[in-house]
């Protein structure tokens, strides 16, 4: 067991350390809750290595004293980043510091090496529970309009507390009861750390998806990639989307690949040879939408142009909607109606002809 807690504790150090880190540098637009989150890993990564030299060393006494120092910084950074993230426009002021006090008293003492007096360890306990209940208040009973805007940071913050608070409880369990449970305390240790290393996981896999990655940290991507058939390989930059996204609209409007209606993402990706993952990031982080509605905005523009066309006057509107890419009749009148606020037909009527002049509009603006 001694080396199965070694190697997760190593485990824990390098990604905490690696995750803090990334947030910190990967912060473009400086968001602060990045960086409180960063801090907070950070710090655990510190307590962590000095746990880890004292499984080598045989000797917790000192590290343990700097462990619980930092220990108390740990529920105000992260309340302050769950606020951070429910609070767009707050700031970080001077009155925010009085939440490291009892750390900044903590770390004066073990630097002067005085030892912590048992009772810190209460506090400790009193200060998770006052934090953990202040945002745990905000998340299960927000106001109406927070509830409907911030369904998916209130989710994340909930499962990231939710982990933070079974770490302090087994962590409570293991400091008051440890003259009592003998072995079990190696499991329950076991536990507590199997908990830290889940935490981090945790935001390892929302910040590797990208709907999580730009809603919750606002990070574009992991790591810059590279452009696609370049003998020179560069770094991929926003002009360098810009120009993808230039050259798939323009193959959209000239080759109109939506007619088919069977086009898929990868046939499409294929057609104007860009990856389909990159292909599938470009329209949903750049274009603000998915694929479906993507193709779909092509086919209702294309068929409002074949309706609003005197020349094509004989083509009825089943017609229309199998010549540029729809299969159903009731899909295209619903998003046809959501984008106008008329159904093809009234579309059709309104536009080429006016009660005061039956000639049609386009032959009249020419």
């Amino acid at each position: 067991m001694r080396v199965i807690i070694i190697g997760i504790l190593l485990m824990i150090v390098i990604l905490s350390l690696i995750l803090g880190f990334f947030l910190l540098m990967s912060s473009s637009k400086k968001k602060l809750s990045n960086y409180l989150l960063s801090f907070y890993l950070i710090v655990v990564g510190i307590q962590m290595f000095g746990n880890l030299f004292s499984y080598i060393l045989n000797n917790s006494a000192r590290y343990s004293q700097y462990n619980s120092a930092l220990s108390f910084l740990l529920p105000p950074v992260l309340y302050l980043y769950g606020i951070s993230v429910l609070e767009t426009k707050w700031k970080f002021t001077s009155r925010e510091v009085i939440h490291f006090i009892p750390s900044f008293i903590a770390v004066m003492f073990t630097m002067n090496n005085i030892s912590l007096p048992a009772e810190h360890r209460v506090l400790l306990y009193l200060s998770f529970i006052i934090y953990t209940t202040l945002i745990f208040s905000k998340l299960y009973f927000p106001s109406k309009s927070r509830r409907a805007s911030m369904h998916q940071k209130i989710s994340w913050l909930k499962n990231i507390f939710s982990l933070f608070t079974l770490i302090f409880l087994f962590d409570i369990i293991y400091f008051f009861g440890f003259p009592f449970l003998g072995k079990v305390s190696v499991i329950l240790e076991f536990l507590i750390l199997s908990l830290i290393a889940l935490f981090n996981f945790y935001i390892v896999q929302n910040i590797t998806r990208t709907a999580t990655r730009r809603k919750i940290f606002q990070i574009k991507r992991i790591m810059p990639k590279l452009a696609p058939k370049k003998k020179n390989l560069c770094v991929m930059t926003v002009d360098y989307e810009h120009e993808k996204i230039y050259e798939l609209n323009i193959y959209m409007a000239k080759e109109t690949p939506f007619v088919n209606p069977e086009l898929t993402l990868v046939d499409l990706s294929l057609k104007i040879g860009i990856p389909s993952r990159e292909l599938s990031e470009l329209i949903n982080g750049h274009l603000g939408t998915n694929f479906i509605s993507y193709v779909n905005s092509y086919r209702i523009n294309m068929a409002k142009q074949l309706l609003s066309n005197p020349e094509e006057i004989g083509l009825n509107i089943s017609e229309i909607m199998y010549e540029v890419g729809f299969s159903s009749r009731s899909s295209f009148n619903t998003l046809f109606k959501k984008e106008t606020g008329m159904t093809p037909s009234e579309f059709r009527e309104g536009l080429l002809y006016r009660p005061t002049n039956p000639k049609p509009i386009i032959q009249r603006l020419q």
